[in-house]
């Protein structure tokens, strides 16, 4: 890798919500005929029985060592979406109805 592209590679992290936009499917030819899933979305959340969507907190996997034990497991919880705009976003991700 060069020094240049080195410099102009961005040094944050995007989020979550901002990397994924419904209009980036892929729609499937063939047998199956839909929409692909994303599968980085699928990692991270899960459906619960009543439809809603569930995903887990992040920070807790290194350098813990400095947090307070009452920080370390309230990032151990797990919730909920909570703009629903964005939640149906995400199942169209995962292919939900």
């Amino acid at each position: 890798m060069s020094l240049l592209s080195s410099l102009l590679r961005p040094t944050f992290a995007p989020s979550l919500f901002s990397l994924f936009r419904p209009t980036q499917l892929r729609l499937m030819s063939g047998k199956g005929k839909g929409a692909k899933t994303k599968s980085a979305v699928m990692k991270r959340m899960r459906q619960t029985s009543s439809g809603s969507l569930k995903l887990w907190s992040g920070g807790t996997q290194h350098n813990t060592g400095h947090m307070s034990r009452n920080r370390n497991n309230r990032l151990a919880t797990s919730g909920g979406i909570k703009e629903p705009a964005i939640e149906v976003n995400m199942k169209k991700m995962m292919n939900l109805k």
